[in-house]
């Protein structure tokens, strides 16, 4: 018989001490005694707690967790990583996390692993995974050397973050750098050329000619106006709680075509593709919708004056596109790259500003995806 029991020292400290109780049989194979063996088993007992704790806490985080040998096998997976790759990594102990991952995803994750095993260091990567869901999210992985267990090996402990929603919250703000640098500047220029003209010649202009510069002070002043109630708007847009509820794209769409034919008469726009297609909607669309048509306008004079807005839903893909077009316009290479990006880097704008030059137009649509599902604000 063996069995672990709490007992106490003659100082009153309390341990854990574990007694084996066997028989002492004589000749004829009758019990005649009984041997008593007792050890101190404190010492494991409280590691097994503490390693319980750990695997409670590993089971509890939200972030994906994985644990991993030299080789990028898993060893462990909490729920929160087997909810992220749709793997039961128990069910299928010898799969290795770089199996699961596109081959560039995987290179890094190897390095990662080896840097830590042979140096030790803790390393962070950055991975955009496609899950299979479809949905792209982003990830802060931190690689560790792992020293709780007492497994032979070296194994890495892999703790990723999702930081979806920072990268496009930066992407949001990017949009909102550009419109403020191009519409405050465009808009202060006018205000304040025409205030300096009429200040110098003030005594040698006409009535209609201070009253001409006055009307466009004002028009200048009221779409500065507009422009920042427009960030205040796309502000609260940038709040994935008040963007969750699924909408009509092209109902959406064809009542921000509707404002934008008001403002540019002499531009024909046409809106094509789904007649309904339901997906979760920024607050901040029309802004977007209106700054892009802007720019092409006041850059361009929007060539052919035409705009094609074009709507794509193709079940199951998770996502609805939404595809602008100016026909006869071309985009810098540079431009079209901070398009499909959704970010611009300072060298990018300084050279798309006209500081820099460029390889080439590239004549493809700006398009955008948004998401069917509340848990993804599309871009």
């Amino acid at each position: 018989m063996s069995v672990v029991i709490r007992n106490y020292r003659r100082d009153g400290e309390a341990f854990w001490n574990q007694l084996d109780i066997v028989p002492v049989y004589d000749d004829a194979g009758t019990v005649t005694h009984f041997l008593g063996f007792q050890q101190d088993v404190t010492e494991q007992i409280e590691r097994k707690r503490l390693l319980e704790q750990y695997e409670h806490v590993f089971e509890s985080v939200s972030d994906p967790v994985v644990v991993l040998r030299a080789d990028t096998t898993v060893v462990h997976a909490n729920a929160a990583a087997t909810d992220v790759f749709e793997v039961d990594f128990r069910a299928t102990p010898t799969t290795a996390l770089t199996d699961i991952l596109p081959s560039e995803q995987a290179s890094v994750v190897r390095r990662a692993c080896r840097v830590v095993v042979e140096t030790g260091r803790t390393q962070e990567r950055e991975l955009t995974l496609t899950l299979p869901t479809g949905q792209s999210r982003t990830f802060q992985v931190k690689f560790e050397h792992e020293s709780v267990s007492d497994s032979a090996g070296d194994r890495v402990i892999a703790i990723a973050r999702d930081i979806s929603a920072i990268r496009a919250q930066q992407g949001r703000l990017t949009v909102l750098d550009r419109v403020l640098r191009h519409n405050f500047r465009n808009k202060l220029t006018v205000v304040s050329g025409r205030a300096e003209h009429v200040a110098a010649n003030a005594e040698e202009m006409d009535p209609a000619s201070i009253s001409e510069a006055a009307e466009a002070i004002q028009t200048a002043s009221d779409e500065l106006l507009d422009t920042a109630d427009a960030v205040r708007q796309f502000h609260l847009g940038s709040d994935p709680d008040q963007s969750s509820v699924p909408l009509d794209v092209p109902t959406l769409v064809r009542s921000a075509v509707g404002d934008l034919r008001a403002v540019y008469p002499g531009v024909e726009f046409t809106v094509a593709g789904a007649p309904a297609a339901s997906a979760i909607c920024p607050a901040q669309l029309e802004l977007c919708l209106e700054q892009l048509v802007e720019h092409a306008v006041g850059k361009w004079g929007a060539p052919a004056g035409q705009v094609s807005l074009q709507v794509t839903d193709e079940p199951p893909s998770p996502s609805v596109e939404l595809a602008v077009r100016f026909p006869g316009m071309a985009f810098s290479e540079i431009e079209r790259s901070a398009l499909d990006a959704g970010s611009e880097s300072p060298w990018n704008t300084r050279r798309a500003s006209g500081s820099g030059s460029s390889s080439g137009p590239s004549r493809t649509p700006a398009a955008g995806s948004l998401s069917r599902t509340p848990t993804t604000v599309g871009s």
